[in-house]
């Protein structure tokens, strides 16, 4: 009797042990196939690699703010296409070396002489490149990801433009963006590259037309020399967030006056009259971003949470080798 129950006993530990044996290595398969334990160990290095890393702000990139000033300026959101034809006509005599519009001129406005005015102004300048994105994934892998489809600026627009860049972000499952997209696909395998990477390229005079892809690095052509970086297989890299979230442009006495932060100026302020100052923010560095209003929420990990606002991100400027100037939506 006794052996019995001792029999019994030993099966059901045995059912037991065996069914924990078999969830553990279904839950396994699961996080391996979805590279959700990969990354979940990469994010937590990589958020306190970032936390911990010092960094280096140079101020080579001013960043005009299309802030709450600027829309209460102009009274209306999305602002006036001729806002930013005044804009770059302002900026021309301070040199910068490229502009940058994370904002997206996918359709016509409502002023068909705004959009000619823009038109004109960036054909003028001759060194501003525009966003484009791609939609629908379709194929995530080999260093790129693929769309179904493509969104570019208005035909007027795009021939005037000296480069497109892709405004396409990935998040995590945290909602924290950690990856800049390098290259993406469109339907018929016609390539483009990130904007930040297409306004890197044009302040060292790479070639783009002339990369490579080599154990996992995007090698970029330039006359000083190769410039690599790492790349992985959704075509992606590391973001390396240099600084926090920058003060409000309306919280500061004077602009670009908080140590370690990113130059930011308010779009508002980027005027016709204010451009022939030579102590303008614009005018000591070497390029410009237009970008569109942020989210204001941050992580104790000194990374942003990232809300979309047309085709433009908002969250913190990566520190780059390059110096455009940005026009932020």
């Amino acid at each position: 009797m006794l052996t019995r129950l001792l029999a019994k006993r030993q099966q059901r530990q045995r059912a037991v042990i065996a069914g924990i044996t078999a969830v553990a290595v279904v839950l396994g398969a699961v996080l391996y196939v979805t590279e959700t334990l990969d990354t979940t160990l990469q994010t937590a290095v990589y958020d306190r690699a970032i936390t911990n890393s010092p960094a280096e702000v140079r101020n080579q990139i001013t960043i005009i703010a299309i802030d709450d000033p600027t829309i209460t300026q102009y009274n209306v959101y999305p602002l006036p296409r001729r806002a930013y034809a005044e804009m770059l006509r302002a900026l021309k005599p301070l040199n910068p070396t490229t502009v940058v519009f994370d904002v997206s001129f996918y359709d016509k406005s409502a002023s068909a002489e705004d959009d000619a005015a823009l038109a004109t102004a960036i054909k003028d300048a001759g060194n501003v490149i525009l966003a484009m994105q791609g939609v629908q994934e379709t194929f995530i892998g080999d260093h790129v990801t693929k769309y179904a489809n493509l969104q570019f600026p208005i035909d007027a627009l795009r021939s005037a433009a000296a480069g497109l860049g892709a405004v396409n972000i990935r998040q995590d499952p945290d909602h924290i963006v950690r990856d800049s997209q390098l290259v993406i696909e469109g339907p018929k395998g016609e390539r483009f590259y990130g904007l930040p990477l297409a306004a890197a390229v044009k302040q060292v005079r790479a070639d783009l037309t002339k990369s490579r892809i080599e154990n996992d690095r995007l090698i970029v052509p330039a006359p000083l020399g190769d410039r690599t970086m790492p790349i992985n297989r959704a075509g992606g890299m590391s973001v390396y967030y240099a600084a926090p979230p920058a003060t409000p442009t309306y919280a500061q006495k004077t602009p670009c006056s908080v140590p370690g932060e990113f130059c930011v100026v308010s779009l508002k302020d980027a005027s016709p009259g204010r451009s022939r100052r030579t102590s303008s923010p614009v005018a000591r560095s070497s390029s410009a971003r237009i970008r569109s209003p942020p989210s204001r929420t941050t992580t104790p990990s000194r990374t942003r949470r990232v809300r979309r606002c047309s085709a433009s991100r908002s969250g913190r400027t990566p520190r780059s080798r390059s110096s455009p100037t940005a026009i932020r939506c």
